[in-house]
């Protein structure tokens, strides 16, 4: 149960090594993933309400024996003391790049999604997530007045060290920007991941499938200045909002 409004600050998964994925309303966890952490003066809302906090978990089994998952997962949440101001509410979107097929033995297939931002923010990080075939991946972002920029280039996918990619120097993307993502999955037999490269691959949830999924976060620039312990308005989205941008 969930008895009052909170502000996050920190959310963090111990995951064994069967664990594919861990999903909640409040972050997830890939292999490779730190800590999510909102530093002084940001934060994101936990909304109260007569439910407990539900954790996906995404196992990934082996076909045959002695292959039984064995794992201790443990899920960790940390709220902002009392009387802490939080300047910016952050949010963030979920990229999910659809309608795709890797040919059989394609050692450089890529595809792409555009996305249009509603409002000013300034961007925080970026995490593109696939699977084993998972070869690159490019954010891209063209500004209302025509400027072209590359905001991120992952020349190396690796789906074991799936990082999320933090900006020493945030870039402001005002309202009207169009971010262009882009993915590249290796299906070669070079591929020495490749779980079987005489196959088409299509999006599925084993890890031997795959997926197609870019994950941003960003801050509102329109300072707002909360006091944690105070209630917090209805307007500010929370935990329940639906973060994924088709």
């Amino acid at each position: 149960m969930i008895p009052e409004d909170r502000w996050i600050e920190s959310v963090e998964y111990r995951n064994g090594p069967a664990v594919h994925h861990i999903i909640s309303a409040v972050g997830g966890l890939v292999p490779g993933a730190e800590p999510h952490y909102y530093p002084e003066g940001y934060g994101r809302v936990m909304r109260a309400g007569p439910r407990q906090v539900v954790f996906n978990m995404h196992f990934n089994k082996e076909p045959g024996p002695g292959t039984a998952l064995c794992t201790n997962i443990q899920a960790g949440i940390r709220f902002k003391d009392q009387g802490e101001v939080i300047k910016y509410v952050t949010g963030g979107n979920q990229l999910r790049i659809r309608g795709w097929e890797i040919p059989a033995g394609e050692s450089s297939y890529s595809a792409s999604m555009e996305y249009t931002f509603e409002e000013d923010v300034e961007l925080m990080s970026f995490m593109p997530h696939m699977h084993l075939r998972g070869k690159a991946a490019q954010y891209e972002v063209t500004y209302p007045d025509g400027r072209h920029e590359t905001l991120l280039h992952v020349p190396i996918y690796d789906f074991n060290w799936q990082h999320t990619y933090e900006f020493a120097a945030r870039p402001i993307l005002p309202e009207g920007s169009v971010l262009r993502f882009t993915l590249w999955w290796d299906n070669s037999e070079e591929n020495r991941y490749n779980p079987d490269p005489t196959k088409d691959i299509t999006w599925g949830l084993p890890t031997h499938a795959e997926m197609s999924q870019g994950y941003m976060n960003f801050r509102r620039l329109r300072e707002v200045n909360f006091v944690v312990g105070d209630p917090i308005p209805e307007s500010v989205a929370g935990d329940q909002e639906n973060n994924e941008a088709n």
